[in-house]
């Protein structure tokens, strides 16, 4: 399971915030999680909820924020949502696109005090 070690990455991410900030407390973390990132938000959330207590997270309150996949057909140059990165355009079939969003796994903003 590969999201306790995020879960820890995280937390380590955000003590290093906080004293570089000098904040004693998180009061608030928000993470991006995109659809086609792999990470599986109950096991992340999990990970999190057994790690938070006795870390600067202690007591803060997480909110994710799920990004839909979109991706764009190299081929007819159309933008859709994919199922996964292997999937076909609905438009024209091809299997060649790239991926504009949904990959990420960042903490997009952390306030405390």
């Amino acid at each position: 399971m590969h999201e306790f070690s995020l879960a820890r990455n995280i937390i380590e991410i955000v003590t290093e915030t906080a004293l570089k900030n000098k904040l004693r407390t998180i009061g608030e973390l928000v993470l991006e999680i995109g659809t086609l990132s792999g990470v599986e938000v109950t096991a992340l959330d999990m990970a999190l909820e057994s790690l938070q207590p006795g870390s600067v997270l202690e007591g803060a309150t997480i909110i994710r924020d799920i990004v839909e996949a979109s991706a764009r057909c190299l081929e007819c140059q159309k933008e859709f949502i994919p199922d996964d990165f292997y999937c076909a355009c609905p438009h024209c079939g091809s299997f060649s696109h790239e991926v504009l969003q949904g990959k990420e796994l960042r903490i997009k903003s952390i306030s405390g005090e």
